[in-house]
């Protein structure tokens, strides 16, 4: 990566990871960088999910009283096994067009085992049917005007006529390292003519693989809520910043009232047979963005409380969020902030809490505004939760075109414990440091003599290395604006 100030660690410099495409896809690899957002290029559609969705209607909150992880607007959860907290979550949907086949690829966030999700697609072909209709194999919710289905599982595909529930297999390949599922579609078995409707949900498979599993009121599902986790081609403008934390809300309202119409995608095969293709998608204002780490811990989520430090949300593709100010325009260079996320949120905490700040910040000082996940809501900025910063910020300066050079870092509360970790230990690579009530340890200092440790483990970083104090000499390079309240329990001024 070029153009980083000097001193930044390597982890900053390293060019991004490929992912794997699947075998067989004859089409390229054009996906959009920000998640609620399509595209076409060469023959096909290409559309990225928001990650870590997946939490279906509002039913049971069964999940309220595990803390650490940000309320989610579903409640549904996932049984324990290779599901992995995370098993249903649409990561990226393709569809194109070839001389001989129609071909349908859905992307998972996590795949450890292929049994465990299912997609349904639902095509709308034109105006001969206009009533509501319930999607097949146990999906459990409808949309207006669907007459065909697309059933996606690991063990095959099968394409369902809804007016005579009559069933054609067709071609189906799982590709396990680029985890992903494709169906191919004879156009002799159906012709592609017009501009569809597409839409695809997605959740557990039963163990025939020919339909959803239920969702039972143990993993959060009220009786007759839907067997759905995830619902695709919602736009970011549908989900709502505010207390979105999740980007889920719409996708709960929807699944929770059992009617799906209003996401979905509009495919115009005259289009993808000129091989059309259309610009990244860039928002300004706030949106999420993903990016491919150079570690992949595991798969999935690792539940945990706030009281430990390890990392929470494992895969190789990780979310982060992005506030472009309304004067944003390709090849120009703005300021870069870095604000970081609180104990117990995330990378859209800002937006969802507190978009008046955000916006002050994007707007006010003309500035690219980056929040990283950091790997989860506790990972005090220690090991793979700082790794996420410095790739974040690579990724923004090359694909958003954010000046590196001139870089505030600024962050609340563990955030600002951050501001502290990160700007004393490379002063010379920010500009300004701004810390809003943040922690100079890791933990919770009450007196001098009486300390709260964010991680009870002691052989832990945050244990070990967790006083900035012995850092405190290199604050004489990097201006500091630090402010705190004076009755602030947490983090006494």
């Amino acid at each position: 990566v070029g153009g980083m100030p000097e001193g930044v660690p390597p982890a900053a410099l390293q060019p991004e990871p490929k992912l794997p495409a699947p075998a067989g896809w004859p089409f390229g690899e054009e996906f959009p960088r920000t998640c609620g957002t399509g595209r076409f290029a060469g023959g096909a559609a290409f559309w990225t999910d928001f990650l870590y969705d997946d939490h279906g209607a509002s039913g049971f909150p069964v999940d309220a009283l595990i803390p650490g992880l940000e309320l989610s607007r579903g409640t549904y959860i996932y049984p324990d096994g290779p599901a992995a907290h995370n098993g249903a979550d649409i990561f990226r949907v393709a569809i194109g067009l070839t001389e001989t086949h129609t071909w349908w690829r859905i992307d998972w966030n996590t795949l450890i085992d292929a049994s465990v999700p299912i997609g349904v697609f639902t095509f709308d072909t034109g105006p001969d049917r206009a009533d509501t209709a319930d999607w097949p194999a146990g999906a459990g919710v409808s949309s207006a005007g669907i007459d065909l289905a697309l059933l996606v599982s690991g063990t095959g595909a099968k394409l369902i006529d809804l007016a005579t529930h009559a069933t054609t297999s067709v071609e189906h390949t799982v590709d396990m390292a680029a985890r992903s599922f494709m169906a191919q579609v004879p156009r002799s078995l159906f012709e592609p003519t017009g501009t569809w409707t597409v839409r695809l949900a997605a959740g557990l498979s039963n163990a025939a693989g020919d339909g959803f599993a239920d969702v039972p009121a143990t993993h959060g599902a009220k009786p007759g809520q839907p067997n759905v986790y995830n619902v695709a081609f919602r736009t970011d403008e549908q989900e709502p910043e505010r207390l979105n934390f999740w980007a889920d809300k719409a996708q709960a309202a929807a699944l929770t009232d059992g009617d799906v119409s209003q996401f979905s995608l509009a495919v115009p095969w005259d289009e993808l047979a000129e091989r059309k293709s259309t610009a990244e998608p860039i928002i300004t204002g706030t949106s999420t963005r993903w990016y491919v780490s150079s570690v992949e811990l595991g798969q999935g989520v690792e539940k945990m409380n706030v009281l430990n430090t390890k990392p929470q949300f494992l895969g190789r593709v990780q979310p982060y969020s992005v506030c472009l100010p309304a004067t944003y325009a390709a090849g120009r260079k703005l300021p870069l902030t870095l604000l970081l996320h609180s104990l117990a949120l995330g990378q859209n905490q800002f937006a969802a809490i507190d978009p008046r700040l955000l916006h002050q910040v994007c707007d006010g000082r003309n500035s690219v505004v980056v929040t990283p996940l950091a790997r989860g809501p506790a990972c005090w900025y220690f090991d793979e939760g700082e790794l996420d910063v410095w790739e974040v910020w690579a990724r923004v300066t090359e694909q958003i075109g954010a000046d590196p050079n001139r870089s505030v870092i600024a962050g609340y509360s563990m955030g600002g414990y951050g501001t502290y970790k990160l700007g004393l230990a490379y002063p010379e690579v920010f500009s300004q440091a701004v810390v809003l009530a943040g922690p100079p340890v890791c933990g919770v200092r009450l007196l001098p003599d009486i300390e709260i440790p964010a991680d009870p483990d002691p052989d832990s970083h945050c244990a070990r290395e967790g006083d900035t104090l012995r850092l405190l000499v290199n604050a004489r390079w990097l201006p500091f604006v630090i402010a705190h309240g004076l009755w602030d329990a947490l983090v006494p001024f």
